[in-house]
């Protein structure tokens, strides 16, 4: 095989997201390469477009020359695609497979971000109030010639719950880093699905898992092909691992419904899995897990911010009373005198 002879400081160059869009819709729509590649190029993209047609006529073909080429979060999808598919095709469903991938990793992150931030920063806020304020309120109190016993077991008793929230935070991200390393992934999830096999996580894998083979069968790519071109996105080690699964069951002689009764995958993508072949309208089907898998995460997340919303504004709450008591301490004090 020929190599580039591009120099290495023009290999840094690469074409950004909106070109290769506009490379897929235009070679979808029938242009040639070249005539696509000239209606594309602007001042901005000019440098990267030269470098291709330069290798394009030294011999190279436009398969081994796009992928050093294109952006980085498309690059491992359009690298494993071109193994199986033609060029156009293999870019379109690069770009549709990693558009909706972001789109819905955005989504859950966004509604997952608000309790997290919530629960942080009340256990920052409760941490400061307990060892700045409440030492210099027990101060008050007892300056007044009051009992402070209580309160001081109260104060023992938030320095414990603090410490003890940011133990098992601690403790819980360092297992989630540990088991989220590429070398223990498999081991970790394994262990989830045995212990949670509802897990909130094998429904999104399941559900992306779905959404990849979706967009296979939209192009007319045939079940075993699309197991296989799934199976090859080496950033996608679960849903590799999914897609290897079915597609060695496929291989064994079981049927299609059999082949998707794993411990890994989500239960209720079985049913509709079942309820697709009988009905004979795969696609469909598989559009309708997408959508009440995706109002299932929704409900879900709802019910953790719901719950994290509740314990941090009963612990604000129980805060604020005992600032409110001791404060109006003082006023308790005068009218008795």
């Amino acid at each position: 095989m020929k190599v580039s002879s591009l120099p290495l400081w023009h290999r840094r160059i690469l074409l950004d997201k909106l070109d290769c869009q506009g490379f897929s819709k235009l070679l979808e729509s029938g242009f040639t390469l070249q005539e696509t590649m000239n209606l594309l190029e602007t001042a901005g993209n000019h440098e990267v477009l030269e470098a291709i047609r330069n290798d394009l006529s030294s011999g190279l073909s436009i398969s081994s020359v796009f992928p050093r080429f294109c952006p980085k979060a498309y690059r491992s999808y359009i690298t494993a695609f071109l193994r199986f598919l033609p060029f156009a095709d293999a870019l379109s469903l690069s770009l549709s497979i990693h558009e909706n991938a972001d789109k819905q990793r955005d989504l859950y992150l966004k509604k997952l971000l608000y309790p997290v931030l919530l629960l942080f920063s009340a256990v920052v806020g409760i941490t400061f109030f307990n060892q700045v304020c409440f030492p210099s309120l027990l101060d008050l109190m007892s300056s007044f010639k009051v009992d402070t016993q209580g309160m001081n077991r109260i104060h023992q008793v938030i320095t414990v719950i603090v410490f003890g929230i940011v133990i098992v935070s601690f403790s819980g991200g360092m297992i989630l880093l540990w088991y989220t390393r590429k070398s223990h992934l498999m081991r970790g999830y394994s262990l989830l699905v045995r212990y949670f096999p509802d897990s909130v996580v094998t429904q999104y894998l399941s559900a992306e898992f779905i959404r990849y083979f979706v967009e296979c069968t939209r192009r007319n790519i045939h079940t075993r092909q699309a197991l296989l071109i799934i199976g090859s996105i080496p950033d996608k080690l679960l849903i590799c691992h999914m897609a290897e699964q079915i597609a060695g069951q496929l291989s064994a002689g079981h049927e299609f419904v059999e082949a998707f009764e794993q411990k890994d995958i989500d239960r209720l993508l079985v049913k509709f899995i079942k309820i697709a072949v009988y009905s004979s309208n795969l696609t469909e089907m598989l559009e309708g897990y997408l959508k009440l898998t995706e109002e299932r995460l929704d409900r879900q997340c709802k019910r953790l911010t719901n719950t994290v919303q509740l314990i941090t504004y009963t612990l604000i709450g129980i805060v604020l009373i005992f600032v409110y008591q001791i404060l109006m301490l003082p006023m308790s004090i005068l009218t008795q005198l």
